[in-house]
Formats: C-alpha cells, sequence, structure tokens
C-alpha cells in the first residue's frame, strides 16, 4: 500500500489547537521526568 505523501495534513500547522497540545505534551514529559528524577534522588538519598 503505497501512501501519497503530496497531501498537506494539519498535523505540523501552528494554530491555537495544537500549539496547546504541543505544550501540554511538553509539560506533561517535563513533570512526569521530575517526578522519575526525584524519587530516585529520594532514594539515593540526596534530596
Amino acid at each position: 500500500m503505497l501512501i501519497n505523501v503530496d497531501i498537506p495534513t494539519e498535523v505540523y500547522s501552528a494554530n491555537s489547537s495544537n500549539l496547546l497540545i504541543n505544550w501540554s505534551l511538553l509539560l506533561l514529559h517535563i513533570l512526569i521526568y521530575w517526578i522519575v528524577t526525584y524519587m530516585l534522588q529520594k532514594r539515593k538519598d540526596i534530596l
């Protein structure tokens, strides 16, 4: 099955909905990594 790559999609358009989703996912990843880092440092008694 061939996929036509010339068809424009709305995934990368910089509208407010996509920007909100991108920023939300970025903040979610930051929060997850911060929690994991905090738990690892707490386990090593550094924090």
